[in-house]
C-alpha cells in the first residue's frame, strides 16, 4: 500500500518536532529544579514571593506558547502540546536559575542578602 507523499512528509516533520521538543525539555526542565533549589538559602518571605513570581511567569509563558504558538504553527497533537508546555515552562526558569546561581557564587543568597567572606 502506497501512502501519499504529503502524509509521509508530515509524519516525519511531526517526529522531528517531537524529538526537538523532548531534547528541549531535557535541557530546560533541570533549570526549574535548580532555580527552586537555589532559593532555599533565602529568607522565607522573600523565598515564597520569588517562587510565586517565577512559577507564575513560567505558567504564563507555557500556556501562551500552547494556546498561541501551537495553533499558529498548526500543531494539533496532544503530545506536541504537552512537550511545548513543559519546554516553555522550563525555558522561563533558565534566566532565574542563572541569576540565582551567580548570586550563590557571590555569596548573596544567604539570610540577609549580604555578601559574606568565607
Amino acid at each position: 500500500m502506497n501512502l501519499p507523499k504529503q502524509g509521509k512528509t508530515r509524519s516525519v516533520e511531526s517526529m522531528l518536532n517531537i524529538i526537538f521538543l523532548v531534547v528541549l525539555c531535557l535541557i530546560t526542565l533541570p533549570a526549574v529544579f535548580w532555580a527552586h533549589h537555589r532559593l532555599e538559602g533565602w529568607p522565607a518571605g522573600t523565598r515564597w514571593i520569588t517562587r510565586g513570581i517565577i512559577t507564575a511567569v513560567g505558567l504564563g509563558f507555557a500556556f501562551t506558547m500552547v494556546f498561541v504558538y501551537a495553533p499558529a504553527q498548526e500543531i494539533d497533537g496532544v503530545a506536541d502540546r504537552i512537550l511545548i508546555l513543559f519546554s516553555a515552562y522550563g525555558l522561563a526558569h533558565v534566566p532565574p536559575a542563572v541569576v540565582l546561581q551567580l548570586k550563590h557564587w557571590r555569596g548573596l543568597d544567604r539570610e540577609g542578602g549580604t555578601q559574606t567572606d568565607e
